[in-house]
């Protein structure tokens, strides 16, 4: 196992990416800022890698990044947020070793930083899809979080419900159709026919409810579908379940490979959909953990937990997230997220902190993870 150096010029070298060009670059430069903030000093060397909207990397000012610590959090999550500045940057794989080097842009030969594990805090396109895991993999680095494949079927929602009905998971009932054939149908109705009023309108690669609507009847229907098609050119339409709580809990994996679940949390959400201004403008987020549910309940998530991480081969961490029908006793997976948000107040890591396992001794365990995971390209580390 490749041991983690705990003091002087020895210190793990972490390099934390955040930004990049999705709808989500403020949302995942809120959650480095707190991933920064919490990652111990005394046990790594930290480096901050923005990624700008159009995919260059900045290498964050070293006295930038110490005044992290320093800085008190605001009440709005969403303020809370790390710029992308600095030193332009380019990402260049060192195989003998497996580790990257981050050079100057303007001085190839310059190398500024150097990076054993990377800690991509990304969310959505480009970032959490697969897309930057798949670079990381190339370059033979390790890094935080799931994989290529898990972390593509994490963003497609069609991909992930049809990979939870294959292992039995529950989910409500739902239809999907692209721009093409919404083009070519004249009666949208059509096209979510089987479907009970309400529903939610979802573009099907995307987070943070961006491109999200709930529709309460067949008037509004085009209206949200036009919205969800300009985020993607593929449409999810899902029935709302009745009177349903929001739950989620968190998936952690311990490096000998056990999943550790957290206690479920339950948010309060108003006019029957968790956009984006409650998840991230909010002075309030109205997070109750743990959840006030009864065992058998709480039982079944902690088993669709399980198996909705291993129906997408996820690694390392995940949130899972439910709709549990009290009146009828139903509980649905809603989707996995297979980068949770990090914010101030996001339901992952304040679930975990309320099972015991404080934000510090969270991201330890994440970057703990990652030095055992298995490198397909590169060097064996011993």
């Amino acid at each position: 196992m490749y041991a983690t150096p705990k003091c002087g010029k020895n210190l793990l070298q972490v390099g934390v990416f955040y930004g990049g060009p999705s709808s989500e670059h403020d949302v995942s430069c809120a959650s480095a800022k707190s991933v920064l903030r919490h990652l111990r000093d005394d046990r790594y060397a930290l480096h901050a890698i923005g990624v700008t909207k159009t995919g260059g990397f900045m290498l964050l000012p070293p006295e930038a990044l110490h005044a992290v610590r320093d800085a008190p959090a605001p009440e709005v999550a969403i303020d809370d947020r790390l710029p992308v500045a600095g030193t332009p940057v380019e990402l260049l794989p060192n195989r003998a070793d497996g580790s990257l080097s981050v050079v100057s842009a303007g001085e190839p030969g310059r190398v500024l930083a150097r990076i054993d594990v990377a800690f991509p805090v990304m969310h959505g396109a480009y970032g959490e899809d697969g897309v930057f895991q798949g670079l990381l993999e190339a370059y033979g680095v390790r890094y935080v979080g799931c994989g290529v494949g898990a972390s593509a079927v994490g963003m497609d929602k069609v991909a992930m419900k049809r990979a939870f009905l294959a292992e039995g998971i529950p989910v409500a009932p739902y239809v999907v159709f692209t721009a093409e054939e919404r083009a070519r149908t004249r009666n949208l109705d059509s096209l979510v026919d089987g479907l009970l009023w309400p529903l939610f309108v979802k573009p099907a690669r995307g987070g943070s409810s961006i491109g999200v609507v709930r529709v309460s009847g067949p008037d509004d229907l085009a209206g949200a579908v036009e919205q969800a098609l300009a985020c993607d050119d593929t449409v999810i339409v899902e029935q709302a379940v009745d009177n349903a709580r929001e739950v989620d809990c968190g998936v952690l994996a311990s490096p000998d490979g056990d999943l550790w679940i957290s206690l479920p949390a339950e948010i309060d959400v108003d006019g029957g959909l968790l956009d984006f201004q409650q998840k991230y403008e909010a002075v309030d987020s109205r997070l109750t953990v743990p959840a006030d549910l009864p065992e058998p309940v709480t039982q079944r998530m902690r088993e669709l937990a399980v198996a909705a991480f291993g129906a997408v081969g996820a690694f390392g961490l995940a949130r899972v997230d439910f709709l549990w029908d009290e009146k009828a006793d139903e509980l649905y997976v809603c989707e996995i997220n297979t980068m949770p948000g990090f914010t101030a107040r996001s339901s992952f890591a304040r679930a975990w902190d309320a099972s015991g396992v404080p934000m510090a001794q969270l991201l330890s365990r994440l970057i703990d993870q990652a030095l055992v995971r298995p490198v397909r390209f590169g060097v064996e580390r011993g």
